[in-house]
């Protein structure tokens, strides 16, 4: 979706559905990618490389935590082991492993799980014990200091991907983990000989995903509440559906990465004769063993990774934004204001999605529900167009705010605190402007632009201080040096003064010659307005500023 510029304008809205730009170039670029996709599909070389991919990700070595008091931990990155008998009763061994790279379905939200004879320690089959995500209005609430992060028998939590399998090359940032869970009723795809739903991994939190372990030996009663030891045999059971997670040798099933065994979840009947009133152990396809590193040096983790946070993709966000031009903040605010039907300051999370995405932000899903829920504040499916743009902009420092504040200030001549736009467009001296001395632009487009970006124009035609250092944060959002700041804020209002570099260049420099005829070189410290040929105002501001016994003035050269 692209706005016109009668929309932008404030004309008539169309809906995030529609796209609006130049057919013949989007459809020949379409097609051209087609041509090129099917020529790499022909020659193999997608699957190749998309096989080459997933295998050098997932089979990358990871650390796994050491337990120094032979517990379990929320954080521990741990391998998952089942023990399987056969036959003949040989015993073989499997290792909870996830597919990032096999979807389900026909969305990346759920990919698949499954159970891998080699034992090495890699991306794949490593995974985080996490404490499970807390609704926001419950997370606001509750304040009860540092929590215990010792698993204990009966606790929720989730198993994530391993960080490595969502870590992004370019960045060095790490996205939201799958959690491994349970494919949901009707979906399909349970392996083979499976008696109950297929075990994935899912880009979605939430209660679905939540397991806790119990005692392998069924006693419940007596383990609950107690830490779980690392190393031990336990049964893990799924809250949602209260199945047991279970690997099967009758579940065969080819991956990317060799022959290995669905997952899935259900509670097998144990065998066996026990006491009278003894408890039934769990069978052994529900039999896991959660393993942590065997020496300290298994568990160095010299990986640097930076977690993926709002914030993180806040900034993302704002240099893709910055890249448009210096004003793309202020016309990213006028999108979203033209998309506000309600005009109560608001956009659903799908029109907000739009609205980045049509202004060049093409960001995952998960990344998108990440940012959208930092800013759904209150859960209610809407965010604040103000407080993103404010969060967007960031802080302007007391420097730059110093500047803005007296530029407006020899602006506002009578102190009311209102400039109209007229005035300030009068004064605005484009001489300075970097497209205007470079001959790309001329002075009248450069005012014209320049008044494009008033939304006042549209109402009172008066510019508060607000809204001028409104105007001044979105600007200050795509200059990195103060100094540079400094100087085109000193040039732009004509702000005597500075040092070095950001020295200001615009003020006029005038030959005074005093009634003895003696003569010096003065700066007008405030020429703002001034026009080149009004020699009586000239002089009467160098009064202001204490030059005195003035017989007349020229222009300096």
């Amino acid at each position: 979706m692209q706005f016109t510029p009668q929309q932008l304008s404030g004309g008539p809205k169309y809906n995030s559905k529609v796209k609006i730009g130049n057919w013949a170039e989007d459809r020949s670029r379409v097609e051209a990618e087609a041509k090129d996709y099917e020529l790499k599909k022909s020659r193999g070389e997608l699957l190749t490389g998309a096989l080459e991919r997933s295998t050098a990700v997932g089979l990358q070595s990871v650390p796994h935590s050491f337990s120094e008091d032979g517990g379990l931990h929320y954080g521990f990155s741990v391998q998952l082991r089942a023990d399987l008998v056969n036959e003949t009763e040989d015993t073989r061994s499997f290792w909870l492993a996830n597919n990032l790279f096999e979807r389900v379905g026909h969305s990346w939200d759920v990919v698949l799980a499954s159970a891998s004879p080699s034992s090495k320690p890699v991306a794949r089959n490593v995974f985080v014990i996490s404490r499970p995500t807390k609704p926001r209005g419950l997370a606001a609430v509750e304040s009860k200091g540092e929590e215990d992060d010792t698993l204990c028998y009966g606790d929720a939590f989730y198993l994530a991907s391993n960080p490595s399998l969502r870590l992004d090359q370019r960045t060095g940032m790490v996205a939201a983990p799958y959690y491994l869970t349970v494919e949901e009723a009707g979906a399909g795809g349970a392996g083979a000989g499976s008696r109950g739903p297929t075990v994935v991994m899912s880009i979605k939190g939430g209660p679905g995903c939540e397991w806790k372990v119990v005692a392998a030996d069924g006693d419940t009663l007596a383990t609950d509440g107690t830490p779980v030891p690392a190393n031990a045999a336990v049964a893990l059971v799924h809250c949602t559906t209260n199945q047991r997670l279970a690997a099967s040798l009758a579940d065969a099933m080819p991956t990317d990465f060799g022959d290995e065994l669905g997952v899935h979840c259900f509670t097998y009947k144990g065998t066996g004769r026990k006491a009278p009133g003894a408890p039934l152990p769990a069978a052994i396809p529900n039999r896991w063993t959660i393993l942590t590193a065997t020496t300290r040096e298994a568990a160095i983790d010299n990986r640097d990774l930076k977690p993926l946070s709002p914030e993180v993709l806040l900034q993302k966000i704002r240099e893709v934004i910055l890249k448009r031009g210096s004003h793309s903040i202020r016309g990213l605010g006028r999108a979203f204001r033209i998309m506000d039907d309600r005009r109560d300051g608001k956009l659903d999370r799908e029109d907000f999605k739009w609205g980045l995405h049509d202004y060049g932000v093409h960001l995952k899903d998960d990344e998108f529900d990440m940012v959208l829920d930092f800013f759904d504040r209150d859960g209610d499916g809407n965010v604040s167009m103000t407080e993103f743009l404010r969060a967007l902009r960031g802080e302007m420092n007391a420097r730059r705010e110093g500047f803005v504040r007296e530029a407006y200030r020899r602006l506002d001549k009578d102190g009311s605190g209102e400039v109209t736009l007229s005035d300030l467009v009068r004064v605005y001296d484009t001489s300075f402007h970097p497209e205007v001395k470079s001959g790309r632009i001329t002075h009248e487009e450069a005012v014209t632009e320049f008044m494009s970006q008033w939304d006042t124009l549209e109402k009172d035609g008066v510019v508060t201080y607000a809204e001028f250092l409104d105007y001044y944060k979105d600007l200050s959002a795509s200059i990195d040096d103060d100094d540079y700041w400094e100087l085109m804020m000193r040039n732009a209002w004509h702000i005597s003064g500075g040092e070095g570099w950001a020295e200001n260049t615009s003020c006029r420099r005038v030959l005074v010659v005093h009634s003895d005829d003696s003569q010096e070189v003065v700066e007008i410290k405030d020429d703002l307005g001034v026009a080149d040929d009004d020699i009586a105002e000239m002089m009467r501001r160098l009064k202001l500023q204490g030059v005195t016994d003035i017989k007349r003035i020229s222009l300096a050269d």
